[in-house]
């Protein structure tokens, strides 16, 4: 479990994982979660507090902070290797 924090207007890198799935939980601001499921299907929605997404693993995923204060996100990490090892970046 982990907690992530940007300023606004800024981004987490593009990414993704090969051995594991992350469940997001917003528990301030705002963010806008863009995934990228591979040809051609890809989503984007803004999640606010409350709010929870699923990223399944091998889904390129990019948060940006949309709002006007610091967002918080609660990471969970699910799978069977559970490493910070676990990650390609595209930008």
């Amino acid at each position: 479990v982990k907690e992530l924090s940007f300023d606004p207007g800024k981004s987490l890198s593009d990414q993704r994982h090969a051995h594991r799935s992350e469940f997001w939980h917003v528990v301030e601001g705002s963010i806008l979660l863009k995934l990228d499921r591979g040809m051609g299907k890809t989503e984007s929605r803004i999640y606010r507090k409350g709010e929870s997404v699923d990223i399944p693993k091998g889904v390129w995923h990019k948060a940006t902070n949309v709002g006007t204060k610091l967002s918080k996100v609660i990471e969970v990490w699910l799978g069977d290797v559970l490493s910070e090892d676990d990650i390609e970046r595209r930008d």
